[in-house]
């Protein structure tokens, strides 16, 4: 492995992107966004468990969720 031919000035760093303030933000955004969803996921089945102390209600609400977005991504085109 030698060293990269292109100088060093000419390289595109990986934060370099983060300087433009639109892509800033839409990195913010989707960063938060994702965060967000990843919150949900533990919350909703927590959430049901909490309210009903039955893991079937927990089951069946999974099943529908899962129907859903299978339902969803089929029809947007989604495979």
């Amino acid at each position: 492995m030698g060293k990269s031919t292109v100088p060093s000035k000419n390289r595109l760093l990986i934060w370099q992107p983060l300087l433009v303030r639109d892509f800033l933000l839409l990195f913010l955004g989707e960063s938060v966004s994702l965060l967000g969803d990843q919150f949900y996921l533990v919350a909703l089945p927590w959430l049901t468990i909490q309210l009903t102390h039955s893991p079937v209600i927990l089951g069946v609400g999974q099943v529908h969720k899962l129907i859903l977005i299978t339902a969803i991504n089929n029809t947007a085109g989604y495979q």
